[in-house]
């Protein structure tokens, strides 16, 4: 009588590698034909598939059912351990759902206080006792204070590209004016604002928090950038020529290929960015 063989352990390792690249295969083909949210989806659902493989695998390996009554056994033991593996998954993309509809209400509070901010400053510009000549006396001193407050108060709600075009109204609108500035922005957030290229000659942001913005390629000849804070501001090819940044801190900032000609700025606080090459320094000469 012939002895029967007796049953050989898949190999768990060879499963383990072939899994992965058939969910790397899987997440690359998803990923270029329906894009890459659907593909994330996809990618969780394929991550899901493959844990219950190898789940099913570890567990023959381990067990090895002869009968039965322990394959019996070990479907009910991959049936629980499914039953809380979809548990994981629902939490997993009940969190995400959550998060990407706080994303989409907060940015439409922001886009809701940047109308209203909007509205309300062409309300204070239109008013009767508001002058665009800005001479002193012209404008009644309660109207400016509204403009003030309404612009201070919002700035520090919105999202970056939300604060470029109030920055851009204010700028347009001749409130920001260095030689005769109608708003005073001091402390005013303007951090991880996206002003990169944009035409601002002779702003007044002194004492202006831009921490992180983005100013490369931006006009700011002239600038009064005097007390502001540029920390690990991104200033790559920003023309700041003639420009006032005395005492503005330039911590880690990103001073490449910046044209600084002319510019109010000391040795020590150029020393604390973090890139200079290639910039046209105050005395006009260019930095290796």
């Amino acid at each position: 009588m012939t002895d029967a063989t007796p049953p050989q352990k898949p190999d768990f390792k060879t499963a383990v590698e072939d899994a992965k690249a058939l969910a790397t295969v899987l997440a690359m083909k998803a990923e270029s034909v329906l894009g890459r949210r659907t593909a994330r989806v996809l990618r969780v659902v394929a991550l899901f598939a493959v844990a219950v493989a190898l789940f099913w695998v570890l567990l023959n390996w381990f067990i090895s059912p002869d009968n039965a009554k322990e394959r019996q056994g070990l479907a009910l033991v991959l049936a629980i351990s499914l039953g809380g593996i979809a548990a994981i998954v629902g939490l997993y993309f009940t969190r995400q759902t959550l998060l990407a509809t706080r994303e989409l209400e907060q940015g439409r509070a922001r886009e809701a206080a940047l109308r209203a901010c909007l509205e309300q400053l062409r309300k204070v510009l239109t008013h009767t006792k508001w002058s665009a000549m800005n001479q002193p006396g012209d404008t009644d001193d309660t109207l400016r204070y509204l403009a003030q407050a309404e612009a201070l108060s919002v700035l520090g709600t919105l999202d970056g590209p939300r604060k470029r075009i109030l920055v851009r109204f204010l700028f347009e609108s001749k409130l920001l004016n260095k030689e005769n500035p109608t708003l005073d922005l001091d402390w005013a957030d303007l951090s991880k604002a996206e002003l990169n290229g944009s035409k601002l000659p002779d702003v007044a942001l002194s004492g202006v928090r831009q921490i992180g913005a983005n100013l490369s390629g931006a006009n700011l000849s002239g600038a009064n950038l005097s007390e502001a804070d540029l920390s690990e501001a991104i200033l790559s090819g920003a023309n700041l020529s003639e420009a006032d940044l005395s005492n503005a801190n330039l911590v880690g900032g990103a001073l490449s290929n910046t044209n600084l000609s002319g510019a109010t700025v000391t040795d020590e606080q150029l020393q604390a960015a973090n890139s200079l090459e290639g910039a046209i320094m105050p005395d006009g000469s260019k930095h290796p």
